[in-house]
C-alpha cells in the first residue's frame, strides 16, 4: 500500500522533509503547496511530487490521496479553509 504525502512549504525544511518522502518505501510526494507557486513549481519538478497543489483546500481534499501533511513554514489559522485543533 502507498500512501500519499504533501509537503507544505518551500524552504529548507521542506527540502528535508521531500528528501525523506522519496527515500521512505510505501510513500509517495503527490503534492507540494506554498502560496508562491512559481516556488512551489520548481520543487515540484526539483522533488518528483505529482503536482502543485494549489491551496489548502486541495491539500486537505480527499480526491488528491494526500494523508500525510509536512508542514515545513508557519501556517496562520487563518490560512486554513477548516478549523484543525493544534
Amino acid at each position: 500500500m502507498t500512501h500519499g504525502a504533501a509537503v507544505v512549504g518551500r524552504g529548507a525544511i521542506a527540502h528535508v522533509h521531500s528528501h525523506a518522502i522519496r527515500e521512505s518505501p510505501g510513500v509517495e510526494l503527490v503534492g507540494v503547496y506554498d502560496r508562491d507557486t512559481v516556488r512551489a513549481r520548481e520543487r515540484t519538478r526539483e522533488h518528483g511530487a505529482s503536482r502543485v497543489l494549489g491551496s489548502w483546500a486541495e491539500v486537505l481534499d480527499g480526491r488528491n490521496s494526500v494523508e500525510i501533511i509536512l508542514a515545513a513554514c508557519r501556517v496562520a489559522e487563518d490560512d486554513l479553509p477548516v478549523h484543525l485543533p493544534l
